[in-house]
């Protein structure tokens, strides 16, 4: 047991220091936070992360993404993903 708490500790410190540079990466800066997590959910997108695209589009809801500003985004990642082929 004291190996899997070790491991768990871990994996809680690890967890708590994405979560603060997540907090730092997506603060409103010289790039607006919508914008930030825009690009996060192209990203997740591109990597084919259904949770990834459900953490970043609830953000987005919470941050009063508009309608038009995912089908902007969306169209650049459908772009990326023809220009791959």
């Amino acid at each position: 047991q004291t190996t899997n708490h070790r491991q768990l500790m871990h994996d809680v410190n690890d967890l708590q220091g994405f979560e603060g540079m997540t907090k730092v990466a997506m603060a409103n800066g010289e790039i607006p936070s919508k914008h930030k997590e825009l690009i996060a959910l192209a990203l997740g997108i591109s990597q084919h992360c259904s949770a990834c695209i459900a953490f970043h589009m609830k953000a987005l809801i919470g941050l009063g993404v508009t309608r038009a500003e995912l089908e902007e985004t969306l169209a650049v990642c459908v772009y990326r993903e023809v220009d791959q082929r």
